[in-house]
């Protein structure tokens, strides 16, 4: 299943698939060839499958030629050279400006070419653009605090090649300090990106907003008082009152990353965040009932703003070290967001302590063994999701 990924640059359609192991091309966006300016999709992109067989690709960008009437769309694998898909040419009218846009359903689990050509009378020009690589498969964003992201005593990346990361501006290769979030270290998805492509079979996409240190008082919405202090106050300021405001710094990154992937663009957002709410100094200690509140608020408040029921698992965190172990208060409070229905539980990550831990079990953060049995927890908890009833408009069940 190893795929690797290399910086070759083809802007001309025609190319054929690449052998088991070779390099696959990777293509910047837009690309520009044959009269032809593709926007969408861009090179190494993961679109969310709708049903564990097939999901849709939207294509779109404008044309030069200006005695072209449509576009030509097509779909090549690149898994093994070369592959009949069945997937027949679409065509895609011309609109002002020379824009046009179409949506492909393409089967789940295979890396494609999006190749594009301008027809004129139906007579289809011979060079084109050409996008790829691109996968149908399996999108998560995740947030939270540093174990949420690059904070791990350790560096991961993906060893299957299969997974990739959304940064909000363009898609790479999974390898950690992951793309657009803070950190320098390490953190689970690269090893859960992999462990969930050898699970399905499918191409993985992260999209990672998290931010270490955080407390949920900081991923409130703009606007949003808060009467206890957090021990940081990144993204909070004072008004008149003195009181502290939320100036809605990490909710307006996560709810744009959403925007970005589209409804029903991406299948849940994994949480992972509470220890900087639990055993912290005299006066910044969030109690549970707070805590459980503010919770609902971001996860509700962020599904009203973009459009749709996001999914959304909850770990149970709260371990800060072995003096200030697992919080009762807080876990209650994640568990009741769980119990409320306003969220699926994720994975008790309080579990993971002695040697999953930095710093010869003393740390926050996890340590390599850590880190791999964190993403792990979370396939187990995902994975069990996907598997059993379909509660995400998905019929058919995994072989």
């Amino acid at each position: 299943m190893k795929r690797v990924f290399g910086l070759v640059l083809v802007a001309v359609l025609g190319m054929s698939g690449c052998a088991e192991g070779q390099t696959l091309p990777v293509y910047p966006g837009p690309v520009v060839a044959g009269g032809v300016e593709v926007d969408a999709p861009v090179a190494n992109q993961i679109f969310q499958r709708q049903t564990l067989k097939e999901g849709v690709v939207h294509v779109a960008g404008k044309v030069t030629d200006t005695g072209a009437d449509a576009v030509v769309i097509t779909v090549s694998s690149m898994d093994k050279a070369p592959r009949d898909l069945g997937i027949a040419p679409v065509t895609a009218a011309i609109g002002d400006g020379g824009k046009f846009e179409k949506d492909v359903t393409v089967p789940a689990g295979a890396w494609y070419e999006i190749g594009v050509r301008a027809s004129s009378h139906g007579v289809k020009k011979e060079e084109g653009a050409a996008v790829a690589p691109i996968g149908m498969g399996e999108v998560f964003v995740t947030g939270g605090q540093s174990n949420s992201t690059n904070f791990g005593e350790v560096k991961t990346k993906s060893e299957t090649g299969m997974v990739m990361v959304f940064d909000g501006k363009g898609w790479s290769p999974a390898a950690d300090p992951l793309p657009g979030v803070d950190g320098k270290g390490g953190g689970p998805w690269c090893v859960f990106g992999d462990l969930m492509a050898e699970r399905y079979h499918v191409p993985i996409g992260i999209v990672p907003v998290g931010k270490g240190s955080t407390s949920v008082r900081q991923w409130l919405p703009k606007g949003d008082v808060v009467e206890i202090e957090p021990s940081r106050t990144y993204g909070l300021k004072k008004n008149a009152e003195g009181k502290w405001v939320n100036e809605g710094t990490l909710y307006d990154r996560m709810v744009e990353r959403m925007k970005q992937l589209g409804p029903h663009g991406f299948r849940a957002m994994l949480w992972h965040q509470g220890e900087s709410d639990a055993h912290q100094a005299e006066g910044h200690t969030l109690p549970g009932k707070d805590y459980r509140v503010m919770l609902e608020r971001v996860i509700t408040e962020s599904r009203k703003e973009v459009g749709w029921n996001v999914p959304w698992f909850v770990a149970t965190a709260s371990w800060g070290s072995p003096q200030t172990p697992d919080d009762p208060d807080t876990r209650a409070a994640q568990a009741a967001v769980v119990s409320d229905g306003v969220a699926m539980a994720g994975p008790d990550t309080d579990k993971l302590v002695g040697e999953f831990r930095q710093k010869n079990g003393t740390g926050v953060h996890f340590s390599e063994k850590g880190l791999h049995a964190h993403g792990g927890l979370w396939v187990e908890v995902v994975g069990k999701w996907i598997d059993g009833p379909r509660r995400r408009g998905v019929s058919e069940t995994p072989e």
